[in-house]
């Protein structure tokens, strides 16, 4: 696998808003043969609404050339393909017992440090490291890390996040989701049914989260986690159903 060039078709078959900087598909080294993600902030400035680490992770700084990453998500949960190939991102380290930039794809997120992530980033992050394990082949979100992990204590990131949170939602994701972009024309559900799905979903969140104390007191902090997990892997779907009711109504007025 010299470059992952399926990358724009399959992170827009998991729903997700794809764009690219020019030359993707040729930037990055072809030394490569990725088996899991590595997860990234930029610690650019705070609060921003713009792209300024866009370039520098396209391009490279004086001590490392570019590309640093190969999907930039910004504040807006746009995920932007900077590299096909191999990047110069987690450096020295390991995890799971693979090292090195040619055994990992890596995302740099637009966000200062860990109080500064955007709701859209949060809705996006797991669902872009399930489809970067998706397009190498792979469903296990224990390949996924954060650069602390990966790095040890010379990298903090993310350690807000936290990973172990981003793995359980990553994992939820590929478990529970089917990517809507999959879907045959065939095979695709009507305004109704969709409408009709969500109902039957919204009235599982009610009875789930009118359980919560009860659930939550008798399973401990591993149950809690799990309770939790459940929760937004609904809510995840609740939003992706409700996308899909409005593409097809735009389809049906135009």
């Amino acid at each position: 696998m010299p470059r992952v060039t399926t990358l724009f078709r399959v992170l827009k078959s998991w729903g997700l808003t794809v764009e690219y900087v020019p030359g993707w598909s040729t930037r990055g080294s072809t030394s490569f043969d990725p088996v899991g993600v590595v997860g990234h902030w930029t610690a650019g400035p705070r609060g921003t609404d713009k792209r300024p680490s866009l370039r520098i992770v396209t391009e490279g700084r004086p001590s490392l050339p570019g590309p640093l990453c190969n999907v930039y998500l910004d504040r807006r949960g746009v995920c932007v393909i900077v590299a096909a190939g191999r990047a110069n991102h987690a450096g020295k380290g390991a995890w799971r017992g693979y090292s090195g930039n040619s055994r990992f794809l890596g995302i740099e997120a637009e966000a200062a440090d860990n109080a500064d992530w955007t709701d859209a980033q949060r809705e996006a992050y797991p669902i872009l490291c399930a489809a970067l394990l998706d397009a190498i082949g792979s469903t296990d979100a224990g390949m996924v890390c954060g650069h602390s992990e990966y790095a040890g204590p010379r990298k903090i990131d993310i350690n807000g996040y936290t990973p172990n949170q981003l793995r359980a939602q990553t994992q939820s994701v590929i478990d529970g989701l089917r990517p809507v972009g999959n879907l045959d024309p065939e095979e695709d559900l009507t305004v109704s049914q969709y409408t009709e799905l969500k109902q039957g979903i919204d009235s599982l969140q009610n009875s789930i989260q009118s359980q919560q104390v009860d659930f939550v007191s008798t399973a401990g902090r591993a149950g809690q986690t799990n309770f939790i997990g459940a929760l937004e892997q609904i809510l995840t779907l609740q939003r992706q159903i409700l996308t899909r009711i409005e593409k097809l109504e735009l389809e049906k007025e135009s």
